[in-house]
């Protein structure tokens, strides 16, 4: 049975939880990624989506306040992550990763091993895995039939 060990990405982009909104922006942008594993010292406390930075830029132009009274550039990872962060170990399943991304409606999870973040695994990396799993002969798409007359 695969293992997410076999799976994940072992080099992962990540942010202390007193790194600024912006500059998490800006590591998911570079990176081209979409989930940001936030930790406190070594340990996974959250994770900041590209749909939690979102409400926090687009809503508000620069300069702007948020909430409270709040620029939005003073706002850091922890105020807009989502915690606690579901983790597993490389030793789980796919299956089970794909449970925990079903049930809890998030995009990645983050791996833990000894308590360090060790990689990340996402439903783009599981959903590759589902089509190398395919039978050869189910892989190939059937063009639909049109319903426009030529």
């Amino acid at each position: 049975m695969l293992r997410i060990g076999d799976v994940m990405h072992t080099e992962v982009i990540a942010v202390q939880q007193d790194a600024t909104v912006p500059r998490a922006r800006m590591l998911m942008r570079f990176h081209r990624i979409r989930h940001l594993p936030v930790l406190a010292g070594r340990q996974v406390v959250g994770v900041v989506a590209q749909r939690d930075i979102g409400p926090v830029f687009f809503p508000f132009a620069p300069g702007e306040m948020f909430g409270d009274d709040v620029q939005m550039t003073q706002l850091c990872a922890a105020d807009v992550m989502t915690a606690p962060a579901v983790t597993l170990p490389p030793t789980a399943t796919i299956h089970r990763a794909e449970n925990l991304l079903r049930d809890h409606r998030i995009g990645c999870i983050p791996i833990v091993e000894n308590g360090a973040l060790v990689g990340i695994v996402t439903e783009s990396d599981l959903l590759a895995q589902l089509g190398h799993r395919v039978p050869p002969e189910h892989s190939h798409h059937r063009p639909r039939k049109s319903a426009v007359a030529h």
